[in-house]
């Protein structure tokens, strides 16, 4: 029973220290959970947070309209029909919300042939297939302009945490406050600067709590050395692990070895390749992919020119990031037969080495 609730402890405590900076599916402002109340209460607060986290990383089934009716009209429809059938959603009473869910889950069309066979061989559906889904905690709406403002502790930049009040902890001590909380964090690269703000924000979080000693590890692009961390992390025995994968695959065996190892992990922003995670922190990469798509339709019925020749230049193969960004953007663009995609780049994010390209 201790152990279970030492498990349940830190992976809330992991839960809060991700979250800031953005990768939950919805979030929720609720009071803050009191490090130095009584255990019982402590450990009912972490049961209704981890509930909570739940839902809000996606476990739960959303619910809305039923757009079967509109696709079956779409579904014959290419170049300027499909985009003026778009254009009369609003006509239809969707509202903005609704129609990002519409191009969300439209289902590819079969009208342009090259689009539909690298949906299928690289297996993009399987991956929009297996990513989590869910809506926002208890209906909270992120406006523009919220957040937490701060300094980068390693970037040193100014930041805006917009979601620093998911589950907020007050700042203290959390879980035993006679007890120091080791916590690995690994991700892929200090050079970017998507990355180490994301760094950032889980330092700062980490940082407001006194029992709480987080060591960040940068595998620099680098699947075998994320591993290797992962490892080290196992080795030192930590308390509890986070991790930004690079990719799916590579991440699976050492998360697994942690979890044998009775040591919670959760996984922020991409899928890993362990399915026994104790928690995952997505964020709305479908929404990311599907808004692409509805962006390249509008400037081609803007130009009215509907054969267009790309080209993708893509996070690394094996990134659950890229395969739904790019998913969710080729089944928009399966509507429209002109387009033809010249070259497929996939990079390992490092910046330098794109701009070769």
């Amino acid at each position: 029973m201790k152990e279970e609730v030492r498990m349940k402890k830190v992976v809330a405590l992991l839960l809060v220290t991700v979250m800031c900076i953005g990768g939950a599916a919805g979030c929720q402002k609720q009071e803050p959970d009191k490090g130095k109340q009584a255990d019982k209460e402590q450990t009912d607060q972490t049961k209704d947070t981890q509930k909570e986290t739940q839902k809000a990383s996606g476990d739960t089934e959303p619910a809305g309209r039923d757009f079967t009716d509109l696709y079956k009209e779409v579904a014959s429809l290419t170049d300027k029909d499909a985009v003026d059938f778009f254009k009369t959603l609003p006509d239809k009473g969707l509202t903005q919300d609704e129609i990002l869910q519409f191009f969300i889950d439209l289902p590819i069309s079969p009208a342009n042939k090259q689009i539909n066979e690298i949906y299928e061989s690289e297996g993009l559906g399987i991956f929009a297939d297996d990513y989590p889904k869910g809506e926002p905690v208890d209906g909270y709406v992120w406006e523009i302009g919220k957040g937490t403002g701060i300094t980068g502790p390693y970037s040193k930049l100014d930041l805006k945490l917009p979601f620093a009040d998911y589950v907020p902890l007050e700042e203290g001590p959390v879980g035993d406050p006679d007890k120091t909380y080791k916590i690995g964090f690994v991700f892929h690269g200090f050079d970017h600067p998507w990355l180490i703000n994301y760094a950032d924000s889980a330092e700062w979080e980490a940082k407001r709590h006194s029992n709480v000693d987080m060591k960040v590890l940068d595998a620099e692009y680098d699947n075998a050395k994320q591993a290797a961390y992962i490892d080290q992390f196992i080795a030192d025995g930590v308390d509890g692990i986070i991790v930004w994968p690079q990719e799916v695959a590579p991440t699976g065996p050492p998360i697994d070895r942690a979890l044998a190892a009775g040591i919670p992990v959760v996984t922020s922003d991409r899928m890993s390749g362990s399915k026994d995670v104790n928690a995952r922190v997505t964020g709305g990469l479908p929404s990311n992919g599907a808004q692409m798509g509805m962006f390249l339709a509008d400037k081609m019925a803007e130009e009215d020119n509907y054969s267009y020749k790309m080209v993708m230049l893509r996070k690394p193969l094996g990134a659950s990031s890229e395969a739904l960004r790019t998913g969710y953007m080729l089944k928009v663009m399966s509507y429209f037969p002109g387009v033809e995609i010249l070259q497929s780049y996939h990079d390992s994010e490092n910046r330098a080495v794109t701009q070769c390209v």
